[in-house]
């Protein structure tokens, strides 16, 4: 074994962190509430380690190197890690700068550090032989983990890690033992859903002893992905060298040197470097790492720009008063785990997505050209089929300059596009195409709605263009016939029903811009969704290019059936932009109730997920599926009925067994904040089902007493006392202390302030209220 037993003052004195306590100490630091551990094993996908709110850089330990594919054959494990991080791994195999939150594929992991001890080893090793290798066996009780800070014991090597970080910059505390044979190894090979091939090229160069710079270029999710890094150290390099695992077929002059040995420019596919270091006088090695998608240069400004000259402990200190800057804006009453789990959800809606854009606003685009952000930041990661549903409406109630900002960030992605289309999924200054439909349209169209974005002029040709491109999955079909075939795409009906949702947004913006011949257009197509009912099985059924229904079709089948993600029986729901059409198409309001009570209570064959990634029995409520985004909206389609307090019921029912503090704790993937926005928003007591609207839907309140500052100043406090898994039911409803009788808020009674006051009782309210709105009436 590799096992390091010498301790040190040092390293003692660095295993206790003072931001690493878990118990809050005032009500000014509610970053004491987050449990970043919740999520980290199983389904929930989230990482550990040290990140700013929307931070370029979320620095975390990766506890295994499982790749994507061998050989082009995909290894299923794989999935378990898009996280770098699953909890009930024992060793950790170093720290990298990137990670996606959430997400149900993946990518990043890029430049890992890991420091060692003794013998040099320039392989990662396996769990199941970790002496083989560099990484090093941990425990968990050495671990803390706040917003913005993240430590563990290196058990191999008795070093103390310590992470935090800045927007743009990952800032490491080593305490090594006393030692000669200290070591820094610096892996580009490493990377999360890696497979043979995946780094195209990476470059080092040592500046001088205590600074390095370089880049590295993937070919991953994000196709052509660069990532330029700056490197300080607190202490000089002793010496260094490095060796490519994949042999060089050509050399050229560069054979007269030694370049495996302190030669101060390294280059190749399968770099793996090492820095030595002599600890003898001096333990601790801090480590700066700012990172850009420009330049070295940009790297070395956003480095010095953010961290430079302050200490680690001034920097994690300046991380953990961002992150309470941000989660201060809500102060909530309830248990210990229920305000551990609402301060973690909403700590999860803050992490993605990221800054994309060096701190003199330079910024590598979609064209993989370099421009400037001019009056606004540039942001990446939009998980957009999952996050226009909560996450980006949350951000226009909380974070609205943000979300701007982002909106912008979208409009510039289309004008770079050679396709002309806003992002379907933006990863890191290129488009993965990930999911269906062209849900950006939504997010500008809710920015839109609610006074948060006002460039309509530029919005609304965006979203024209992206609805329009032919060869984009089943446009010219679609078009035509007003469905997608299945014949033209194995996700026909989902995609029919996403598009048709999505054209409903470009109407409603098209009407605010005074557009009515688009908004007419678009008006037909948003009903589309329509078109694909089947009036005999009375579900959403894919149809082919002549017309005819599929057949046999399973409305409880997820595979082979034309949906994506999800079955009919749950897809069938989808037409939130006009549930009275909706209602009307499956036969009317009984038995539109009858179908929403049978998903909630039936029992879903096991063989029905037992092959799927994204769901196991712990997201179902019978046959309703909260681990996947298509039915987040379905509980609280009640309100276009004459039993909407079923809606109170469920929500409950999914915010108990979905949201739980522990490791274990999210149902499914968190995909960039979305299932955390839901549980954002539910607790709140309403949410945004068709986001375009400037409505969200009313439910009840899950907590006794909820206070938000709220972006203008004012505040909203919203209040239930005695509200509990029995005293559910909403019974009265007062705003600012007038009777309140509408199921539906709007954005700009929220954004008024004041106060909500929820009478709650043990047996419904059957009163009935204005509905929210419908682009059918109700007739």
């Amino acid at each position: 074994m590799k096992r390091i037993t010498t301790w040190t003052t040092a390293l003692l004195m660095a295993t206790t962190c003072p931001l690493a306590a878990q118990q809050p100490t005032t009500a000014a630091d509610p970053a004491a509430w987050v449990n970043p551990i919740i999520g980290t094993n199983g389904m929930g996908h989230t990482f550990p380690g040290a990140c700013t709110p929307f931070g370029a850089v979320q620095l975390s330990p990766d506890t295994d190197t499982i790749p994507h594919n061998v050989g082009g054959k995909y290894q299923p494990n794989a999935y378990e890690y898009c996280a770098g991080y699953q909890h009930r791994d024992s060793t950790i195999v170093g720290f990298s700068h990137t990670h996606l939150s959430g997400t149900g594929h993946s990518d990043l992991g890029d430049i890992l550090l890991m420091p060692t001890v003794g013998k040099l080893r320039l392989n990662p090793g396996t769990a199941a032989n970790p002496d083989g290798g560099y990484r090093s066996r941990f425990r968990h009780n050495t671990e803390k983990a706040t917003p913005g800070y993240y430590g563990v014991t290196l058990d191999d090597y008795g070093v103390r890690a310590q992470l935090t970080a800045t927007t743009r910059t990952g800032i490491h505390r080593y305490a090594y033992p006393r030692t000669e044979e200290a070591h820094l190894i610096l892996d580009l090979t490493h990377s999360i859903y890696n497979y043979d091939g995946k780094v195209l090229w990476s470059y080092l160069r040592v500046e001088n002893d205590t600074l390095l710079t370089g880049y590295r270029i993937t070919d991953g999710w994000a196709r052509t992905n660069y990532t330029y890094f700056a490197i300080s150290l607190s202490q000089p390099i002793q010496s260094y060298g490095y060796r490519d695992r994949q042999r060089v077929l050509y050399n050229g002059f560069w054979r007269r040197f030694d370049l495996e040995h302190n030669f101060p420019e390294i280059a190749g596919r399968k770099v793996v470097a090492y820095f030595n270091f002599d600890t003898r006088k001096e333990p601790v090695l801090v480590v700066k790492v700012g990172l850009s998608a420009v330049s070295t240069e940009g790297a070395l400004k956003n480095l010095r720009a953010e961290a430079g000259g302050k200490s680690f402990d001034q920097l994690a200190a300046e991380a953990r008063a961002d992150w309470n800057r941000e989660l201060s804006r809500f102060e909530v009453q309830g248990t210990t785990d229920q305000r551990t789990m609402f301060y973690t959800s909403l700590y999860h809606t803050m992490i993605n997505p990221s800054v994309y854009m060096d701190v003199d606003g330079q910024y590598r685009g979609v064209d993989h050209n370099i421009h400037r952000a001019d009056g606004f930041t540039n942001y990446t990661i939009f998980s957009l089929w999952d996050t226009y549903r909560a996450e980006h409406p949350l951000l226009n109630l909380i974070a609205p300059r943000r979300n701007a900002d982002m909106v912008e960030s979208m409009i510039r992605h289309q004008q770079q596009s050679v396709h002309r289309m806003l992002p379907v999924w933006s990863l890191m200054g290129n488009e993965n195409w990930c999911m269906s439909g062209y849900h950006a349209v939504s997010v500008l169209a809710d920015a839109i709605a609610k006074g948060v974005f006002s460039k309509t002029d530029e919005a609304l040709p965006a979203m024209v263009s992206t609805s329009n491109v032919p060869y984009y999955e089943g446009i010219a079909a679609y078009k035509k016939l007003g469905y997608v075939p299945l014949d033209k795409s194995g996700t026909a009906a989902s995609t029919t029903l996403e598009y048709a949702y999505d054209d409903w947004t470009i109407y409603i913006t098209a009407l605010r811009a005074g557009n009515q011949a688009v908004a007419d257009a678009y008006r037909s197509r948003a009903l589309n969704y329509r078109n694909i009912y089947d009036p005999k099985s009375g579900f959403a059924c894919p149809r082919y290019s002549d017309g005819r229904f599929k057949t046999p079709f399973d409305p409880l089948q997820t595979y082979g059936e034309g949906f994506i993600e999800g079955n009919s029986w749950n897809f069938s729901f989808h037409a939130p932009q006009d549930v009275f059409g909706l209602i009307k198409v499956m036969g009317g309001e009984k038995a539109f109730v009858g179908k929403l009570d049978k998903l909630f209570s039936m029992q879903l064959p096991a063989k029905y997920y037992a092959d799927n990634e994204d769901i196991t029995a712990d997201g179902l409520v019978g046959g309703y599926v909260h681990g996947n985004e298509p039915s987040h909206h379905i509980p609280y389609l009640y309100a276009w009925t004459s039993q909407p307090w079923k809606t109170q019921y469920w929500v409950r029912e999914i915010l108990n067994k979905m949201y739980r503090n522990n490791i274990n704790g999210l149902s499914g993937n968190d995909d960039c904040g979305q299932m955390s926005a839901w549980y954002i928003f539910s607790v709140m007591g309403f949410y945004p089902v068709c986001p375009g609207t400037d409505q969200y839907v009313l439910g009840a309140p899950y907590l006794p007493y909820l206070k938000l500052t709220l972006p203008n100043g004012k505040t909203l406090e919203i209040k239930a006392p005695g509200v509990s898994d029995r005293n559910r039911y909403v019974q009265s409803l007062r705003i600012n202390g007038k009777p309140y009788h509408k199921l539906f808020l709007t954005h700009a009674q929220l954004l008024q302030g004041g106060t909500l006051e929820f009478r709650m009782g043990t047996s419904p309210n059957k009163r009935q209220g204005e509905r929210p709105y419908s682009l059918s009436t109700n007739h």
